[in-house]
């Protein structure tokens, strides 16, 4: 119950996907300003010509990607697919505050919708033999709406293994499903760290702040070293991957990254590498790993894999619409707080401007009846409320049994009508939760806290112009909760 729970890339219409092998130098994906860009550089060798990385002499690469890439539009030959709901709307609101028309899905996007696409799914809570081929119907469903770049959204944490959430597995379905489309064997780009978040990733090693700001390797994080479900056991990115079958990493490290990401990528591609690690560790390297993300999709397809980060390396600058003001609410909150992380237990203490309705892993998945009644009585009477998942061990209840049954209780008070806005802390009570309100698709509506957008469900049924807010437990600052009461 942890905080985890297509078309042409400028905006128009979509053409096939081209089949790598038939030209020598593939056509680019992106264009610059309204032009078609020049083709990159053939990584790993090829003629001498001036691509993305060749710019003014002595000019920065980093300032270089940025006058290069101004402009770039992805459209929805960007799409992605995230491994839960939390750290799906968190990429959502990357693409919704850099002014996208972006939904999230609860599965593929029908036909008549031409934005960027995500799919929010469960991914992190199952097997690896579940993983793979819903993984690889996901990603062709995409590719045959035209995307050739696509981003598989994991925690920034990286939290997974062998057993449960494998990021290897998933990578297995997207290369089947690129295979199958034609397009050939897709490069794969992992992307360590999200700056804005407290990630970082240097030399290939993975950090993260704790909820007081300490930053500590994710082999030592007093939280996810600890996780009950994925505990994470090695900060080493590259070996993390390899024991899920992700190996031959080739890492792209912070300095070259900096310095000259496209000399490295063409190093690594020449010595065979067709997967690559990229630190990331500060914000200021977000230009230069467009430009070498960018290089890399103008040569074959590509999946990105990684926190959001990605999408704020890849977004394009356009000038976002101003977020609207909230909608007078005339129904009350409802927040769940699944999440066991520490810092959603400060959120809950500082909780002031709600009712405080406790219920414990046994009598949830029993129903939950008296929680449900306490909380819809609330309700009804105006009361802001806040179900708390209580922390007591020994009831031999599976997370995933705890999960499902929280979903239950959730849907079931939505569906009463008595709730107008809805949060969410912990993923996979989010996931669950949303598959049961079954919303068409999710819009990002503004931002919260760093890594807590508020969206709004679409559709129809009892989700329908509901507000909502599906974090992570270790998202926002420690008043969150009652400072939702008024931006929701």
């Amino acid at each position: 119950m942890g905080g985890h729970a297509g078309g042409h890339p400028c905006g128009g219409p979509v053409g096939r996907l081209p089949v790598h092998g038939r030209r020598r130098h593939p056509r680019p994906p992106f264009r610059c300003g309204g032009r078609r860009a020049r083709p990159a550089r053939r990584l790993g060798g090829g003629a001498r010509r001036r691509g993305p990385g060749a710019g003014r002499e002595g000019e920065p690469p980093a300032r270089r990607g940025d006058r290069l890439l101004r402009g770039a539009h992805v459209s929805t030959g960007l799409a992605f697919i995230a491994d839960d709901f939390t750290g799906a709307s968190d990429t959502l609101g990357v693409l919704g505050r850099a002014g996208h028309k972006v939904r999230l899905h609860l599965d593929l996007p029908g036909r008549g919708y031409d934005g960027i696409a995500g799919v929010a799914t469960a991914l992190r809570s199952m097997g690896p033999g579940e993983i793979r081929p819903e993984v690889r119907r996901l990603a062709a469903g995409l590719i045959a709406r035209g995307a050739r770049v696509l981003h598989y959204k994991v925690c920034s944490t990286f939290d997974s293994s062998p057993e449960i959430g494998s990021i290897g597995a998933a990578a297995e379905g997207f290369r089947a499903a690129f295979r199958h489309a034609g397009a050939g064997e897709p490069l794969i780009a992992v992307i360590g760290g999200q700056p804005g978040l407290g990630r970082y990733c240097h030399h290939g090693t993975l950090f993260a702040a704790a909820a007081d700001g300490a930053v500590h390797r994710i082999d030592r994080h007093p939280v996810m070293a600890r996780h009950p479900v994925t505990p994470m056991k090695e900060a080493d990115l590259r070996r993390h991957l390899a024991a899920q079958g992700l190996d031959g990493l080739a890492l792209i490290d912070e300095r070259d990254l900096a310095a000259t990401p496209l000399k490295a990528l063409a190093a690594a591609r020449a010595a065979g590498a067709r997967r690559m690690l990229f630190d990331l560790g500060r914000n200021d390297d977000l230009p230069a790993l467009r430009l070498a993300l960018e290089a890399l999709a103008a040569e074959a397809p590509l999946v990105c894999i990684g926190p959001s980060s990605v999408m704020e390396a890849l977004r394009p600058p356009r000038a976002a619409p101003p977020a609207p003001e909230p909608a007078p609410r005339a129904r009350p909150v409802l927040l769940f707080a699944g999440s066991r992380s520490a810092l959603t237990d400060a959120q809950v203490a500082a909780a002031s401007r709600f009712r405080l309705v406790p219920v414990s892993p046994v009598a949830l998945c029993a129903g939950g009846a008296e929680a449900a009644a306490e909380a819809e009585a609330a309700l009804g009477q105006g009361e802001n409320v806040l179900l708390r998942l209580t922390a007591e061990g020994g009831h031999g209840r599976s997370g995933a049994e705890i999960a499902a049954a929280s979903a239950r209780l959730v849907a079931g008070l939505c569906g009463t009508g008595a709730a107008g806005a809805l949060a969410i802390a912990g993923g996979d009570t989010s996931s669950l939760a949303m598959r049961a309100l079954a919303p068409e698709a999710i819009e990002y509506v503004r931002d919260v806290d760093p890594g807590v957008s508020l969206c709004r469900a679409t559709g129809s049924g009892p989700a329908a112009g509901l507000p909502l807010i599906l974090k992570g437990g270790q998202m926002g600052r420690p008043d969150l909760f009652d400072r939702l009461v008024d931006a929701m």
